[in-house]
């Protein structure tokens, strides 16, 4: 094989393709940005087998930061930015929901702020001290309410049940 047939099997075949199509399944590269992440991670995985268990090694840590600027630096601010929030195994469990239910990208960005701000929220009554027993639960129920309306608006009624379900958890645990 060429060089560049060798790199187009690895590509389509190797254990580091396998991943990074797994990892980026919620963020839906380009060619060019998946050949792009292929390389990096490649020589990553190349100089840095994978371990079972055990502390990282400082060498080992430095270099993943090191990839990660390369992978910002490769696919720029923005690009970046969606590439981070779709390494959030929450998010990759509301995107394949969405996908699954033929919804917008937009949604899944949409509910998983929405859940980031809920739980915020939520922590702040429980957090507040000045608010004592019968006050605090109904601050947190009226909170749950609003979670549970918003969501069900962005995923329909079906869609609710299956995200609360299978990865809304936090809807429970308001």
């Amino acid at each position: 094989l060429t060089p560049e047939q060798l790199q187009d099997y690895e590509m389509r075949s190797s254990q580091t393709a396998n991943t990074l199509r797994w990892q980026l399944n919620a963020f839906n590269p380009t060619e060019q940005e998946f050949r792009s992440l292929f390389t990096l991670q490649r020589e990553f995985d190349l100089q840095f087998p994978s371990r079972q268990s055990g502390e990282e090694d400082p060498k080992r840590s430095e270099a993943r930061t090191a990839l990660q600027n390369q992978i910002k630096a490769t696919l720029g601010e923005e690009r970046y930015a969606e590439y981070q929030l779709a390494q959030d195994g929450n998010f990759q469990q509301l995107a394949n929901l969405t996908d699954r239910l033929e919804l917008p990208k937009a949604t899944a960005v949409s509910v998983y702020d929405l859940s980031k701000d809920i739980q915020q929220r939520a922590q702040k009554i429980r957090s507040d001290n000045t608010l004592k027993g019968d006050a605090k639960n109904q601050a947190l129920a009226a909170l749950a309410e609003e979670a549970n309306t918003k969501v069900t608006a962005a995923l329909g009624e079906r869609g609710f049940e299956a995200y609360k379900a299978y990865g809304g958890w936090w809807l429970r645990n308001i």
